[in-house]
């Protein structure tokens, strides 16, 4: 027992509440804030019927609440209503942490998105700075978008010197897509 109304020891009673809200859930919380009322008033219950002898921890509130029934009364009321606002308050916080680890893994993914397309296009910059043959590095582009966007496979069409038409110039398969028949 926490020695009841006279106890500074009370507090633990919060303990399990701010854990079940915030390691379990909202409910639970409350389900604890309500099992922790419960043992709470029975405990002062059976003090106030002397079935529990009140421990004389600090001496003054022990003997305010042997004899006076008001303030016994005044802590039931106060206990209950602080184990259940410690309970809202720990599941709102434990909501916020969640919504915003959410937020946080968007963000991060968002940001690895961003991280991975720079990545891309520093690579092609540095395949243009590497190489000047123009079909040697329109295939080193292709075969690097190829990989890195996952495709099974890329065409290159160029425009015909006359500009009416379309011509196949590259076409780029993934390794990894090799071992699949071609479409018909």
């Amino acid at each position: 027992s926490t020695g009841g109304v006279a106890s500074p020891f009370t507090f633990v009673y919060f303990l399990p509440i701010l854990t079940a809200c915030l390691l379990v859930s909202f409910n639970a919380g409350l389900l604890c804030a309500a099992f922790a009322s419960l043992c709470y008033v029975g405990l002062l219950f059976l003090q106030s019927h002397g079935v529990i002898a009140v421990r004389s921890v600090f001496p003054p509130l022990a003997e305010l609440s042997r004899n006076n029934q008001g303030y016994s009364m005044l802590m039931r009321v106060v206990g209950v209503y602080a184990f259940f606002l410690v309970a809202l308050l720990s599941g709102l916080l434990s909501m916020v942490i969640k919504r915003k680890e959410t937020e946080l893994r968007a963000a991060n993914f968002a940001l690895d998105q961003r991280v991975s397309e720079l990545s891309l296009i520093f690579e092609v910059g540095d395949i243009l700075n590497r190489t000047t043959d123009l079909d040697k590095v329109l295939h080193r582009i292709l075969a690097l978008l190829v990989v890195r966007m996952n495709f099974d496979r890329a065409l290159l069409y160029l425009v015909t010197d006359d500009c009416k038409a379309l011509k196949l110039k590259l076409l780029s398969r993934n390794p990894k897509f090799r071992r699949k028949p071609p479409e018909a």
